[in-house]
């Protein structure tokens, strides 16, 4: 038969945790290894979000991410992702009425001398404007500008 008074489920719920805290206390270890579980699970699941909030779900720093576009070129055979050339890249930049601006990109690998030796590191060369693109403001005194440009970067890709 049910209880019908207003309080009945707080009157159970209150015998539950009391008989909880009794049958916990006659077994210590199992309590221990019980709360241990739920805090590395707990852990792991904070540090799981965190790692995909921070690499997946956050937009990118930019300003106006949703009007940020990627270009790659696609290839019958081999990579598709191949990147540009940067003649190409010049021809699409010129192409004022579909984009407001452009800016290229090209991971690399770099070797950065430390007092130890040397370590290789990854950047990108990246093109004049490129910061303006992103609306990012540089940190250091001056942007990238056209004269600063690598004289290679008309051969390599960008």
């Amino acid at each position: 038969m049910r209880d019908i008074r207003a309080g009945a489920w707080l009157d159970q719920a209150a015998a539950d945790l009391t008989f909880a805290v009794r049958t916990h206390a006659r077994r210590p270890t199992a309590t221990l290894v019980i709360i241990a579980t739920l805090a590395i699970g707990i852990a792991a699941t904070s540090i799981s979000f965190s790692l995909v909030n921070g690499f997946l779900i956050r937009p990118i720093p930019i300003q106006q991410p949703e009007r940020f576009v990627r270009l790659y070129n696609a290839y019958k055979r081999g990579d598709p992702y191949f990147t540009f050339s940067y003649a190409d890249f010049a021809d699409m930049r010129a192409l004022r009425d579909v984009f407001a601006d452009a800016a290229a990109e090209q991971p690399v690998p770099f070797t950065m001398g430390t007092a130890g030796g040397a370590e290789r590191v990854w950047g990108e060369l990246v093109s004049e404007g490129y910061l303006k693109v992103l609306g990012v403001t540089p940190a250091g005194a001056s942007s990238l500008r056209p004269k600063t440009r690598f004289r290679a970067a008309t051969r390599s890709s960008c």
